[in-house]
């Protein structure tokens, strides 16, 4: 693990690569972060991918940069598209870390207690 990359992957907002969207700026600052630590950081930004290719490059980012680390977030409404992030680098890593951002919980009681 110590040699792997770590992947930041913007996740894919929209259905349509003209449509417009807000960039995630946090992840931009983690990456630059990261970058200026000496760690090897790539990143993906899905919005710029069509949808019926989003999987397989995907998984082709996963292998081609050997992400060992994956980073991805948004709000909770964001969930099923993060969940398919991991699910992707899962497929191509059992052992690869994912480390996610903000999705919250749609369980009142969970948010407010943490």
């Amino acid at each position: 693990m110590k040699d792997a990359g770590i992947g930041i992957v913007i996740p894919k907002y929209n259905n349509s690569i003209q449509t417009r969207y807000n960039f995630p700026v946090g992840l931009a600052y983690i990456k630059g972060a990261l970058k200026n630590h000496g760690y090897k950081v790539y990143g993906i930004n899905l919005n710029h991918v069509s949808e019926e290719n989003v999987e397989r490059r995907l998984e082709e980012f996963y292998r081609e940069n050997n992400i060992g680390i994956v980073l991805c977030g948004g709000l909770s409404a964001h969930y099923s598209i993060i969940k398919s992030v991991f699910d992707a680098a899962k497929r191509v890593k059992r052992e690869i870390i994912k480390i996610g951002g903000v999705a919250g919980s749609h369980r009142n009681q969970f948010c407010l207690q943490k």
